[in-house]
């Protein structure tokens, strides 16, 4: 009866430690688990410390900043180009005068005038008149900008051409004579019949 007493205690002992070693795995399994988490928490969370942090550092690194003259915000009494550029110009009595094809702007920044397409049907045949800016009233409307001028179709129509520096340049360079001109090129003979021999 003592034999089986120990055989029963040995039997629950050898029973008894697979799961003592599966507790454990367990445990050293969610240690790990844990272990990881606190590295990286202390990764994400900068150490701090009871002594000023030294801000020389941050003094050197240079923030960029804007340049002067920067506009943040269209003033309500100003124009964009965008606005200008295919605009219809028209007479007092609404009548269309034509186009903004251009804008005329000084090296001092300040819009000299318009380039208005004047005649012509569907750009083809049109000139382009200068207008100084002084003589054209800009109204903002519910559908865009309104240019309106002190003229009618028929004057405009009248008036100068207006030729841009590059226009100015090809004609200046048309009138030049090329390097080719007043050479003489010989004149070719006409070629002589070959008469044939027979034999």
């Amino acid at each position: 009866m003592a034999k089986t007493g120990l055989s029963i205690l040995a039997l629950l002992a050898a029973l008894s430690m697979p799961m003592a070693a599966v507790a454990q795995t367990n445990e050293t399994n969610d240690q790990q688990k844990v272990v990881p988490q606190t590295q990286e928490q202390q990764i994400q969370q900068p150490a701090q410390s009871d002594e000023p942090q030294d801000t020389t550092k941050a003094d050197k690194v240079e923030v960029a900043k804007a340049p002067e003259g920067v506009i943040r915000l269209q003033d309500e009494n100003t124009f964009l180009t965008s606005d200008l550029t295919g605009a219809t110009v028209y007479s007092p009595q609404d009548e269309a005068i034509g186009d903004v094809n251009d804008v005329i702007v000084s090296r001092d920044g300040k819009v000299d005038g318009l380039v208005v397409g004047v005649g012509g049907f569907l750009g083809i045949g049109e000139k382009e008149v200068a207008i100084k800016i002084s003589k054209i009233k800009m109204m903002e409307m519910d559908t865009g900008i309104k240019l309106v001028m002190d003229a009618n179709k028929d004057e405009l129509a009248a008036a100068p051409e207006f030729k841009s520096k590059s226009d100015m340049q090809a004609e200046n360079a048309a009138e030049q004579p090329s390097s080719t001109q007043g050479l003489m090129v010989p004149e070719q003979q006409p070629a002589q019949p070959q008469t044939q021999t027979q034999q």
